[in-house]
C-alpha cells in the first residue's frame, strides 16, 4: 500500500475536479481549513497516477485505478498429470499454480489440502479536505463519492458509483444505476438516473428540485419550495414540512404525497399523477385525474409536465 499526500499551492476555495474509474473517494469542506489538501492510497502506480494537476483555483485529478479486484475464487479439484492433489483447494486471484517435486505451489507457496492462498490489490481511495467556499466535480464508472460538509456546488456523473453528501447549495446528479442519498439540506438539485434511487432529506424554500429515475425510487423526508419527480415503474414519496409546490408523476409507479399536520392544506399544492399507480395526496388537496381518458393529462396553467420516457445516462 502505497500513499501520497498533497497541498494546495495557495489558501483559498477550490474546485476539486476528479476523473475516476473505481476505488472511492471522500470530500470534506470545513470552514475551519484554509488550504486544500489531498492524499491517495492504492498501488504505487496508481498513486503515481493519480498526482493532481493544478490550474490556478482548480485540482484535477484523473485515475484509471480500479480499486480493490473482487476476490473471486473457489472450490476445485486440482489435477495434473493425472494424479489429484487433494481432494480440494481454494485459490483467490491466483498469479500461477504450479506442481513439482515437493507437491503444488499457488503464488510460489507450497500449499496443501484445503489450503487458502489470497492475493488482493490495494484499495484505491482519495481523500479530500477543501475550504468552504469550494465545489466539486467528479465523474466515475464505479467509483463512489462520499461528501460531508456543505460544498458550494456538486457535479456528479457515474454509471455504478453512489453519491452520499451532507446538501449543497446546487446539486447536479447523474447516473445510470448509482444511487444519489443526500443527508441534509439541499437547495437547487437536478439529479437524474435510470435505475438508481434517489434519496433527499430536506429541500430548501427558496429552491427547486427536480427528480427522474426509470426504475428507482424516489423518496424526499422535508419537502419545501419547488418538487418535481418522475419515474416510470417506481414509487415516488414525498412529506411536506412546509409550504411546498409538488409535481409527482409515474406511469406504473406509486406515488404518496403527505405533509406534516401542522402545515396548512392550502400551503401544499400538488400535481399528481399515476397512469396505472396508487395516488395518495392529503385530505383536502386538489390534483390532477389520476387516469385521464386519451393519455396524460395536459399541463394546467402556468405549470410544465415532463415528458415519460428514459432517463438520459451520464453524458459521454
Amino acid at each position: 500500500m502505497a500513499e501520497r499526500s498533497f497541498t494546495a499551492p495557495k489558501a483559498g476555495p477550490i474546485a476539486l475536479d476528479l476523473h475516476l474509474s473505481g476505488g472511492t473517494a471522500s470530500v470534506l469542506v470545513s470552514d475551519r481549513v484554509t488550504t486544500a489538501s489531498l492524499t491517495v492510497t492504492g498501488t504505487q502506480a496508481d498513486v503515481d497516477e493519480a498526482e493532481p494537476r493544478n490550474f490556478g483555483d482548480q485540482w484535477t485529478v484523473r485515475s484509471t485505478a480500479r480499486g480493490r479486484s473482487d476476490n473471486g475464487g473457489g472450490v476445485h479439484n486440482v489435477i495434473s498429470g493425472g494424479v489429484q492433489h487433494g481432494p480440494v483447494i481454494q485459490v483467490v486471484n491466483a498469479v500461477s499454480v504450479s506442481f513439482g517435486p515437493g507437491g503444488m505451489s499457488v503464488n510460489g507457496q507450497p500449499v496443501s489440502t484445503g489450503h487458502h492462498v489470497s492475493h488482493t490489490e490495494s484499495a484505491f481511495h482519495i481523500e479530500a479536505v477543501l475550504p468552504a467556499g469550494s465545489s466539486l466535480n467528479a465523474r466515475t464508472k464505479s467509483a463512489g463519492v462520499d461528501v460531508k460538509g456543505l460544498p458550494d456546488t456538486i457535479t456528479f456523473s457515474s454509471n455504478s458509483g453512489e453519491l452520499t453528501t451532507d446538501g449543497a447549495r446546487s446539486l447536479n446528479a447523474d447516473t445510470v444505476s448509482g444511487e444519489v442519498i443526500v443527508d441534509g439540506a439541499v437547495n437547487d438539485a437536478e439529479i437524474t438516473t435510470v435505475s438508481g434511487s434517489v434519496s433527499l432529506n430536506r429541500t430548501s424554500m427558496t429552491g427547486t428540485v427536480e427528480a427522474t429515475s426509470a426504475s428507482g425510487r424516489i423518496s424526499i423526508d422535508a419537502a419545501r419550495g419547488s418538487v418535481r419527480a418522475q419515474t416510470t415503474s417506481s414509487r415516488i414519496k414525498v412529506h411536506a414540512v412546509g409550504p411546498t409546490n409538488i409535481t409527482a408523476t409515474s406511469i406504473s409507479g406509486n406515488v404518496k404525497i403527505t405533509k406534516d399536520d401542522e402545515v396548512p392544506v392550502d400551503d401544499v399544492q400538488v400535481n399528481a399523477l399515476s397512469v396505472s399507480g396508487k395516488v395518495s395526496t392529503p385530505p383536502g388537496t386538489s390534483q390532477r385525474p389520476r387516469r385521464p381518458a386519451g393519455g396524460l393529462a395536459s399541463p394546467a396553467r402556468g405549470t410544465s409536465r415532463w415528458p415519460f420516457g428514459r432517463p438520459r445516462g451520464p453524458r459521454r
